[in-house]
């Protein structure tokens, strides 16, 4: 091998590395890379999610904006996998619940316009074309889920914005009694 006296020196003149902080060693050890935020990837990479999540029924997956595009690729991204690799059937967001029934009603049975009943869910932050494909995804998923006798995902929301569509579920329920 040929000795080369500036190749040795290198090492000696690159600036020493900052200690980690527990925090941030213990991000190093626990997180895991993903090889894209978009849906439709594959799943090889969401894999060690399968020990972290264990036999757990309920997982969280907050954002750390609203809106943010990337945020809610990676949420649809979750979602087709605990859905279709660890057979989760609920998918529940931030929005006014009796809204959301009525695209659950779409995410079940095609009832209604996707755009449309997204824009009724008042806020601009479920409004955007991420939101629209992930529901897109869950419509298509439960075409072959029931054709196949599986469970449906369904689309929820644990919020109430407003009273309005509420009170009118409510006096039709009431007036058909």
């Amino acid at each position: 091998p040929v000795f080369h006296p500036f190749l040795t020196l290198l090492p000696l003149l690159a600036p020493a590395q900052p200690e980690l902080s527990p925090e941030a060693a213990w991000l190093k050890r626990h997180a895991v890379p993903l090889a894209s935020v978009e849906a439709g990837h594959g799943f090889d990479d969401l894999q060690p999610l399968r020990a972290m999540i264990g036999d757990a029924r309920l997982v969280s997956l907050g954002e750390p904006t609203h809106g943010t595009r990337e945020a809610f690729q990676l949420k649809h991204r979750l979602l087709e996998f605990l859905v279709t690799e660890l057979g989760f059937t609920l998918f529940s967001i931030e929005a006014s619940s009796p809204e959301s029934f009525r695209l659950n009603d779409y995410v079940l049975r095609g009832d209604g316009d996707p755009r449309a009943l997204i824009k009724g869910m008042y806020f601009w932050t479920w409004d955007t074309e991420e939101v629209l494909a992930m529901v897109e995804w869950m419509r298509s998923y439960n075409r072959a889920a029931l054709a196949q006798g599986r469970l449906p995902v369904q689309f929820t929301g644990f919020d109430m914005q407003t009273d309005t569509v509420a009170i009118s579920i409510t006096r039709d329920a009431v007036s058909e009694a």
